[in-house]
């Protein structure tokens, strides 16, 4: 039997409107639904403007830039394909005031900046045998996932603050970097809650350790946080180096 069920018809085509300048990077609409966005720089500032209603009259979005919502540009490493890479706002920031950034930083220039190497035994990897790239040592620089607030200001409401406090409320995620491409950094939310990172295998020629095949292996994956839940350090500490994260058992592809 045929549907009878109609569905609407394509688009004829995508009109495509230009709304700001800038070497942006990355941008999150605001969790309150309203026309505010977030716009993050590789550089490590993000601001909050505002983008303008169709038929407003306003052509562009104005972004104050000597005024940003968040600046750690003192411990993001900037360098090629290394920087602030992502922001992603808790769901119920309007209530929290929390969110997220993925970045890089260097641990020769910041203490702060340590984590397990991802070329290690478990991938049958030795740091040692890797060359440097461009005067780095493997693992030098990191990928990170920090957690930082927009509360703690005399305002009730998270979503009104228009500057964030830039030290890190917790650390998430970190992660030695094998090389300095291909490392990937975005993060998003998903309808699920959780907070989704996406990593590249790490390799731009050949991926010589194949990461991304490798099950024991950060790199080439998309790891899954449930940051509303994370033990504490007495409870991990039974567990290996990554934690207690694993591919799931009931995944098709395992």
């Amino acid at each position: 039997m045929a549907s009878t069920e109609t569905h609407p018809r394509p688009p004829k085509g995508i009109c495509l409107e230009k709304i700001a300048n800038g070497s942006y990077l990355d941008m999150a609409a605001h969790p309150d639904g309203s026309n505010h966005v977030f716009l993050a720089n590789i550089h490590g500032k993000v601001w909050l403007t505002m983008v303008p209603e169709q038929g407003s009259g306003e052509e562009m979005l104005t972004t104050d830039e000597s005024n940003p919502f968040l600046d750690i540009t003192d411990i993001v490493y900037v360098e090629s394909e290394l920087g602030l890479l992502s922001i992603a706002f808790h769901p119920k920031f309007a209530q929290n005031g929390r969110f997220f950034a993925s970045y890089n930083c260097d641990n020769v220039k910041w203490s702060g900046c340590y984590g397990r190497c991802s070329c290690n035994t478990d991938v049958n990897c030795d740091p040692s045998k890797l060359s440097p790239r461009n005067g780095a040592k493997p693992c030098q620089y990191h990928s990170v996932v920090s957690e930082f607030t927009a509360n703690g200001s005399s305002l009730s409401d998270p979503s009104l603050v228009m500057r964030a406090n830039p030290t890190e409320v917790r650390r998430i995620f970190t992660m030695g970097l094998a090389y300095t491409t291909f490392h990937g950094g975005q993060i998003l939310f998903g309808p699920d809650g959780y907070l989704y990172l996406t990593t590249g295998d790490n390799e731009a020629r050949t991926d010589p350790y194949n990461f991304a095949q490798n099950k024991k292996s950060l790199l080439g994956k998309i790891l899954r946080f449930d940051i509303d839940q994370i033990p504490i350090s007495k409870e991990t500490s039974k567990f290996q180096p990554w934690g207690n994260y694993s591919i799931p058992s009931d995944n098709p592809y395992y």
